[in-house]
């Protein structure tokens, strides 16, 4: 539960960065084929998804690490 908070706290910190210095972040997350790497902006943070640029979704429960 607390690496839950953690990474959350990380999406939205990475999110204000993102939108006010324009800092990409990378996100490690599993989908159905296995572990995937972004490197991109996050527009939104919301209970249950990280909101990327052209409404791309990523479950919260999906991702592993946030830098």
């Amino acid at each position: 539960m607390a690496k839950r908070k953690e990474r959350c706290n990380k999406l939205k910190r990475a999110m204000a960065l993102g939108n006010l210095e324009q800092e990409k972040v990378k996100i490690i997350f599993i989908d159905n084929e296995g572990f995937k790497r972004v490197e991109t902006t996050i527009w939104g943070v919301t209970d249950k998804n990280v909101i990327l640029k052209e409404s791309t979704l990523i479950p919260l429960g999906r991702i592993v690490s946030v830098a």
